[in-house]
């Protein structure tokens, strides 16, 4: 076992995020705006703002990062690594804190199993399932 990390994105994803939201909820958003919760209104109401040159920019850093192959075959790592939250936190001031540790598996594309709060990811399906069969067989 060896301490291994992954390079963050070359840009920001964020616009990449709020222009697919954008993107799948365009038939009722914003003309259907009144019927959302507030959470998803406010995530929905920043899409708006999002200049399409930074999504290019994110688009462009992602296929890129995509390419990325790690040094290690495994990674384990949590999948949350704050305090869980109260039951009435407010959503959008932990998404980024509650995400941090499986946002970035999703956005390449990656396996990943959960095992309580341990968290297997590699680039290949099998690796992370034949981890995950020797963990449960001990």
């Amino acid at each position: 076992m060896v301490e291994a990390s992954i390079p963050d994105a070359a840009a920001d994803m964020w616009p990449l995020f709020l222009h697919e939201a954008a993107q799948s909820h365009r038939a009722t958003f914003p003309s259907r705006a009144d019927e959302y919760g507030r959470g998803i209104r406010t995530k929905l109401e920043t899409t708006l703002a999002v200049r399409p040159d930074d999504v290019d920019e994110a688009y462009r850093s992602l296929h890129g990062w995509r390419r990325l192959e790690p040094d290690v075959d495994l990674i384990a790592c949590p999948c949350v690594a704050v305090d869980w939250p109260a039951e009435d936190a407010d959503e959008l001031a932990l998404r980024l804190p509650f995400s941090s540790f499986t946002r970035w598996v999703n956005l390449l594309g990656w396996a990943a199993l959960a095992i309580g709060n341990l968290q297997l990811v590699a680039p290949e399906d099998e690796v992370v399932l034949a981890a995950g069969l020797a963990w449960e067989r001990g």
